[in-house]
């Protein structure tokens, strides 16, 4: 308790005064001996005590100072005991002077108690000048009654303050704001200077926003509005962050909001999900992983994120795949059904898809390597390879109307290479004709031969001359062609 703490820094007060005091005692006691105890305590020994005016009356509490008596008749001491009680009365004096007349002279004190002020400094006047008049022993026991009430009367105003700090706590713990508000400026009046005590008014003076917050978060609590409790409850707290009983409630209605907003981010992305809303989707499996990331739900909508993905992929490649197909682009189309497998192998679609594209890019190749070299389709065996590329492409000229066109081409080349075209060979009978690759003509003077369109190499050899080497190209459909071969070169 706050108060106990005040009475432990008052004690530690009382401690500290009663060193400095005997350490004052001891200091007069010695000076005194040196100087040997000849010169008498005149009233220009004590110049320089000063005495407060009372400030400003404040009602005291019932444990008031006692009042001074008067002093008895003084009786003539013998002369060893009146010495003995002038170096005494030093002593007495300094340490009143030092440890408690402070206290006493203080305004607080005066305000707490005025009159008994005056009775203690009155006192002390008076002993000081019985000491002056000779009589110590009476002077010392005059001191005396001063210090014993002064100490009286600043016990009784340490205990009037802890009393009613202590009724202030008390009323403050029990919300009570009228009696609080009452104790505590008891107890500044007293002790106007307290921290403890400054620090316990405002907390009181807060205390009518406070209950009306606290009140807010029940009515909330009641209504089932945890937002609404929150912030009431972090407002009171921010009012009077002393108030550590409404922590845990309000740790526990932001768990309960955190908990309603997690389930929302979930039930959300599983809403999402089944709409294939993957943008808002991830969003909602992102809030929800920012307030619970290890939580088993986080990763249920994860994985169910990451099939709507792989759904949402495969349904733009394959719409990709088929727009390239209708486009004739089956290159294209090719490359994405080759990523849709990997995504989905198992699917017989796509496995379809991509072998009919793979199978009319071939066939457009094989084409395209004929129509570039058609001069081979001279031969027989290549213009029969060309014809099944051509029959290949019958069943697909609706999927591929430029791969048809491509057939259409080649079939026309095919025809053309086999119609065969007459060659009138002449020479002068002694040369010796062959056709590379194809076969002998002879000696002869004239003749024809048919040949399928293409390129040959016509050799004539005669002894005694150069041979003849005659490359001709012979184009489908060509008419009267005539080859004169006749070495003419002696060797």
């Amino acid at each position: 308790m706050l108060h106990e703490k005040l009475e432990q820094e008052s004690r530690a007060a009382q401690r500290r005064r009663m060193q400095i005091v005997i350490g004052a005692a001891v200091s007069v006691a010695v000076i005194g001996l040196a100087c040997g105890g000849l010169v008498l305590l005149r009233p220009s020994e004590v110049v320089g005590v000063t005495t407060a005016q009372p400030a400003e009356v404040v009602p005291k509490t019932p444990e008031a100072a006692p009042e001074i008596t008067p002093s008895a008749p003084v009786v003539a001491p013998d002369a060893a005991a009146n010495e003995a009680a002038r170096d005494r009365f030093k002593v007495d004096l300094a340490a009143f002077q030092s440890a408690l007349e402070p206290a006493v002279i203080h305004g607080d004190f005066a305000r707490w108690d005025a009159a008994a002020q005056r009775r203690i400094l009155d006192g002390k006047e008076t002993a000081i000048s019985l000491f002056s008049q000779g009589a110590y022993v009476a002077a010392v026991d005059e001191m005396a009654r001063a210090g014993a009430a002064a100490e009286a009367a600043l016990t009784a105003r340490e205990q009037a303050f802890n009393d009613a700090f202590t009724a202030a706590e008390a009323a403050f713990g029990a919300d009570s704001y009228d009696a609080a508000s009452l104790a505590i400026d008891r107890a500044l009046t007293i002790r106007p200077d307290s921290a403890p005590a400054g620090a316990l008014k405002q907390r009181i003076d807060a205390l009518p926003a406070l209950l009306a917050k606290i009140e807010d978060a029940a009515v909330a609590r009641v209504e089932n509005n945890l937002e609404a409790e929150r912030g009431h409850l972090e407002a009171a707290l921010a009012i009077d962050p002393g108030r550590g009983e409404l922590a845990p409630r309000l740790a526990e209605v932001r768990r309960l909001l955190r908990e309603t907003r997690f389930a929302g981010h979930i039930v959300a992305g599983l809403k999402h999900v089944e709409a294939r809303n993957l943008t808002s989707a991830q969003r909602s499996l992102d809030d929800a992983r920012a307030i619970y990331p290890d939580r088993a739900e986080v990763d249920v909508l994860d994985e169910k994120i990451a099939g709507l993905e792989i759904e949402l992929l495969i349904a733009r490649l394959t719409a990709t795949a088929r727009a390239a197909a209708r486009a004739d682009d089956w290159a294209t189309a090719e490359q994405t059904y080759i990523q849709l497998r990997r995504l989905a192998p198992a699917d017989r679609g796509i496995a379809a898809g991509l072998a009919q594209a793979q199978t009319i890019n071939q066939l457009h190749a094989r084409a395209a390597r004929h129509l570039a070299t058609p001069g081979r389709l001279a031969s027989e065996a290549v213009a029969a390879e060309a014809g099944s590329i051509v029959d290949a492409v019958a069943p697909l000229r609706d999927a591929s109307p430029r791969l048809g066109v491509q057939a259409d081409a080649l079939a026309d080349l095919v025809a053309a290479y086999a119609v065969k075209v007459p060659v009138r060979i002449v020479s002068d009978g002694k040369t010796n004709i062959t056709v590379r690759g194809v076969g002998i003509v002879g000696k002869i003077t004239e003749r024809t031969i048919e040949l399928r369109p293409g390129a040959y190499t016509f050799e004539g050899i005669r002894e005694g001359f150069q041979a003849v080497l005659m490359r001709i190209n012979i184009p489908p459909g060509q008419a009267d062609l005539v080859l004169e071969i006749v070495p003419d070169e002696r060797i």
